[in-house]
């Protein structure tokens, strides 16, 4: 039988950091799904060696990314 650990965190970035959540909760996982609004490749060099000592290949990480933004975001743009 499969057992599956969900972990749910929610960081805000004031009292809990990002970062240390992210390498916290990779440090004791096999695997991850992210689903984020927006991604830029310069902090996975903080993540990459978590994720690199995975055994298994690929599928181990997938990304998720909604670019879609809200009235706010169009008129910050504009």
């Amino acid at each position: 039988m499969l057992k599956v650990r969900i972990v749910l965190r929610i960081s805000d970035n004031i009292e809990t950091k990002l970062l240390t959540t992210l390498q916290d909760t990779l440090a004791i996982s096999d695997h991850a799904d992210f689903c984020v609004g927006y991604f830029n490749l310069r902090g996975w060099k903080y993540l990459d060696s978590y994720i690199k000592s995975w055994s298994g290949g690929e599928g181990n990480c997938k990304f998720f990314i909604n670019p879609s933004t809200n009235g706010e975001t169009h008129v910050t743009r504009a």
